[in-house]
């Protein structure tokens, strides 16, 4: 029942929108031709309408979605009229061979158009209870040889319809492991860069907390002598400042660190990417005196991504940017945010001298990489950015290292 439940009938069929029409053309258009073209044969205007009523009843009482929407339930439908349909002609012409011959490839073709194991099912018996009930008004020999041969093509059916299930079952578990080892690698790539960053972050935090330990040894020389209360208040705000500075340090590190497997995408400013990433990474860049330039949209650009998996991104190219730059003669890095028709850009370009065609080649396949790490990092990047229908591209600028991160406009 679970498995039931977790498969959405209406996506497996691509090609609905032509299947249907052509299925009420050739529907709607055989009967007249096969008046015309085998007069003795009678397929009379009321069987037509008993049709467009059938499915007219059917689709008010069930009040369905529109059948771009509810795909399965107009296929199977329109295989119940077909059930309904071919015995009536069957018995007004006296010829239900002719016409209930035609159920057994409609029985097989009903086993391999849906997943659906409950509708295959109750078509197959609502077919064979219509055939039975012609056979029981024009009774025949020729007849009950179809009706067996009916009733054999309804079993394979089932048969049919079980082990395309099991199938889907089996590629539908693969996919979720698959995601869940993406989900991990995603996970086990961000805890990488926290780890590279770990550094920046402790003396990030150090410094407020230099600042806390000064100002409460003013306090307690204050209240030792004569109590100065504008030095007092000075102090209580600047520690107030530091807490909130290291506060903040702390917050930003724990949403980057949250697993954002299950996080929905919002509407974000794009500069509020590069905010909460420069949080992590400034005082990493900065401390070893590697100039820093960024340089954003001046009014609110929107992208409709998960700011946290942006962030990550973007953190693993400053990480890459720094580790690549940080031992060279006056390093530096530089953001630049801006936008062009209905897409975001925001490229990361450092100092160095572009990266080799053979690197180039492979940078951005799993576990590859040119320094000890995971070789996660870029093609993580990647799947991530293309979530969001957004391309990580490289592309040189003026001989410097540049990656260029687009993304479509919320």
């Amino acid at each position: 029942m679970n498995k039931l439940k977790s498969i959405d009938f209406n996506e497996h069929y691509p090609y609905f929108g032509p299947l249907l029409l052509t299925e009420n053309i050739l529907y709607l258009i055989w009967g007249p031709l096969i008046n015309i073209l085998y007069p003795n044969y009678i397929d009379p205007w009321w069987a037509r309408a008993l049709y467009v009523l059938f499915f007219g009843v059917v689709v008010y009482f069930n009040k369905v979605k529109p059948a771009a929407v509810n795909r399965h339930f107009y296929v199977v439908l329109f295989m119940f009229l077909i059930a309904l349909h071919l015995p009536i002609l069957g018995m007004i012409n006296n010829d239900i061979v002719l016409y209930n011959l035609i159920l057994i490839p409609c029985a097989i073709l009903m086993g391999t158009i849906t997943f659906d194991l409950r509708a295959v099912v109750l078509w197959c018996l609502f077919a064979n209870l219509i055939m039975g009930v012609s056979l029981y008004v024009n009774y025949s020999v020729n007849g009950i040889i179809i009706f067996l041969y009916l009733i054999t093509a309804s079993i394979i059916a089932v048969i049919i319809c079980i082990n395309r299930r099991e199938i889907l079952f089996s590629i539908m578990e693969k996919n979720r492991e698959l995601s869940e080892q993406r989900a991990l690698a995603v996970y086990a790539t961000k805890m990488s860069t926290i780890g590279e960053i770990a550094t920046g972050v402790a003396h990030e935090i150090n410094n407020p907390l230099t600042i806390i330990n000064g100002h409460v040894d003013k306090l307690s020389k204050n209240l030792e002598e004569d109590f100065d209360r504008d030095l007092f208040v000075k102090s209580l705000s600047k520690i107030k400042k530091a807490i909130q500075r290291s506060k903040n340090i702390v917050d930003s590190l724990g949403t980057f660190a949250k697993n954002t497997a299950q996080e929905k995408s919002d509407k974000v400013d794009a500069n509020t990417i590069i905010n909460e990433s420069l949080a992590l990474a400034k005082t990493k860049i900065y401390s070893s005196n590697i100039k820093l330039e960024v340089s954003k949209i001046e009014h609110a650009v929107y992208v409709d991504v998960n700011v946290i998996d942006m962030s990550q991104v973007l953190l693993n190219l400053l990480v890459n940017a720094f580790d690549a730059v940080c031992d060279l003669d006056h390093p530096w890095i530089k953001i630049n945010v801006y936008s062009y028709n209905e897409s975001v850009f925001i490229r990361v370009t450092d100092c160095g001298r572009g990266i080799e065609q053979e690197v180039i080649d492979q940078m951005m396949n799993p576990f590859f990489s040119t320094k000890v790490g995971t070789g996660l990092g870029l093609s993580t990047s990647k799947n991530i950015v293309e979530k969001y229908k957004g391309t990580l591209s490289y592309v040189p600028l003026d001989g410097h290292t540049s990656f260029i991160v687009e993304l479509p406009k919320a």
